[in-house]
Parts: C-alpha cells; structure tokens; sequence
C-alpha cells in the first residue's frame, strides 16, 4: 500500500543494472522485482490524463553495447570479469525483452531498452539515456551504444525469406513450424497485448489452426483491446 500511495502519480522508470541486488538475488529473482515493479506502476503510467506528457519505462544493460548479440559471451573493460557465464549473460539481457513486450501491451507509454557498452563512462551513458528519451521514433524497442557516436538497433526479419535466399545457417534449419493447421492450441494469458499478436502470426504461418485463449480479465465490449472477440460467439 505504501508503495502504491508513493508512486501514484509517477510519469516515467528508469530501471539501472545493479550489480549488488544481482549478488544479493541472483539475475533471475531481480528480473521478477523488475517485473513486479511495472506491474505496481503500471496503473501510474498507463492512466495517464495529459496527452502532452511522455510517460515512460526505460530499462537500461551493461552487455555489449550490441544487445548482447555477438559471437561469444565476454565481459569487456574495466568490469570485466573474464568470462561471462552463458546463462547469466541471457538472463540480463532478459531486461530488453520486457521492455519490448511492454512496448506492445502499454500503447500509450514509451517503452525502451537500453544497452551501454561497458567502457562507456557514467556522464556519457547518462547523456545517452537522456537523447533516448526524447526520440521521435517510437517503433524502436531496443538501442545500443558501443560508443557516444555509434548507435545500433534490431531489425525484424522473415526466417522463411532468409531460406528462400539461400542462408545457410544451422539455427534456419531449426525454425520449421511443428504445428499444423488442423491443430488446436491452447494460448494462456488472455487476448491482449502481445498474446493475439502471436497468435495472428502463428496463423499465419499455418494457414489455419483453432485457438483457445485462457484469461482472467473481464470482457467489456468497450475495452478496445478485445474489440476482436465481439464477433465471437
């Protein structure tokens, strides 16, 4: 209750990598207090009356600076450690992949991740943190930084059209559906946000399919999110 009454009217997070709390709980536990945060917060930042403001949540890594896609899982600079447990270096950047997924269930907050190089310094990084907050581009999820001048992002793209052009590579061969369009599946976690999202695509995919969506929200005819089931029977 305390911690609901003291961020009611919060407008934005900044979530920071914490090296004592990842000792302290591990990078699984703190990735579910960062999950439990937005959860608080979310009604804070979702309900937003005024349009002219920005409310955000903005998570902010230490991987690579490349979102952590890179050949081999090493720590880098004056943090470095020797070599990063696998596992680990996934679970931190576990951080991205929220901010992504809430990008698409929170329409009207601005959701990004972050990836600073290690080497970077505090005042630069902070810099860096400030500009992207203040983006026009709102269909970037997720930005690194090698450096102050060199920014990367991700870009979606079709597997199958990566076949079709001749890639070789052995994870291609791997994304070949195992479901078909005779099959019928079971979908928790209701019908908003990311969930009929996937569903759309897995469809698509199959060509078909019979989908039973489980959730425990109410249905409103007037709640926007459901808008597709009014037709369901």
């Amino acid at each position: 209750k305390a911690f609901l009454d003291q961020f009611a009217d919060a407008k934005g997070f900044i979530g920071l990598e914490n090296e004592s709390l990842y000792a302290l709980h591990g990078y699984t536990k703190a990735l579910g207090l960062l999950v439990l945060f937005a959860k608080h917060i979310s009604p804070a930042l979702r309900n937003s009356e005024s349009s002219n403001i920005r409310n955000f949540f903005v998570c902010v890594t230490r991987l690579d600076g490349r979102l952590g896609v890179q050949s081999e899982f090493t720590s880098v600079g004056e943090h470095s450690r020797g070599v990063v447990d696998t596992v680990q270096f996934v679970q931190r950047g576990a951080v991205l992949g929220l901010c992504k997924s809430l990008d698409l269930e929170w329409s009207n907050v601005f959701c990004r991740g972050v990836d600073v190089h290690p080497n970077i310094t505090v005042d630069v990084a902070s810099n860096i943190v400030l500009d992207e907050l203040f983006c026009s581009n709102t269909a970037i999820r997720e930005v690194g930084y090698l450096n102050a001048a060199t920014r990367l992002t991700t870009r979606a793209v079709d597997l199958r059209e990566a076949e079709r052009r001749g890639a070789q590579q052995p994870w291609l061969q791997q994304t070949k559906s195992q479901f078909s369009r005779d099959d019928v599946v079971l979908v928790t976690g209701g019908g908003r946000g990311i969930t009929p999202l996937c569903i759309r695509e897995l469809a698509k995919r199959i060509r078909g399919g019979t989908f039973l969506l489980l959730g425990r929200s109410a249905y409103s005819r007037n709640d926007k999110d459901l808008s597709w089931a009014d037709s369901v029977p």
